[in-house]
């Protein structure tokens, strides 16, 4: 048997065994599991490709593969190229764009994919 620790709970009912007493049946209940969000399903990062100052990687760090990703090209403006259209980002895959230097670039990435039609802000480095 498993023991409790001061993060579980515990629940027990007594119930009858054909008619030869009681016996104990009980349920436990990690709290911390519960308390604690699990990573999510999709997030992001973005990163600049190391030794250039003009690659990025945008890298899905979440646990689930996403889907029909796509960048906002009308908020990313001059300064990016080569962004993400309806294309899918695995767990921990990566999506290389371009950061042109002489252009001003946005402070953030707009991101939408299948799931999420309303566009996430992922910073730029």
């Amino acid at each position: 048997m498993n023991a409790l620790t001061s993060g579980d709970l515990a629940l027990g009912a007594a119930v009858g065994v054909g008619g030869l007493g009681l016996s104990m049946v009980g349920l436990w209940v990690n709290r911390r599991g519960l308390d604690e969000p699990g990573p999510p399903p999709v997030a992001w990062r973005i990163a600049r490709v190391r030794g250039t100052q003009s690659l990025c990687w945008l890298t899905n760090t979440g646990t689930d593969r996403a889907l029909s990703v796509t960048a906002d090209w009308r908020k990313a403006g001059p300064g990016l190229g080569d962004l993400p259209v309806r294309v899918a980002i695995g767990p921990g895959s990566s999506w290389q764009f371009l950061l042109r230097p002489a252009a001003r670039h946005p402070s953030v990435l707009w991101l939408t994919w299948e799931g999420q039609p309303v566009p996430v802000a992922v910073p730029l480095p």
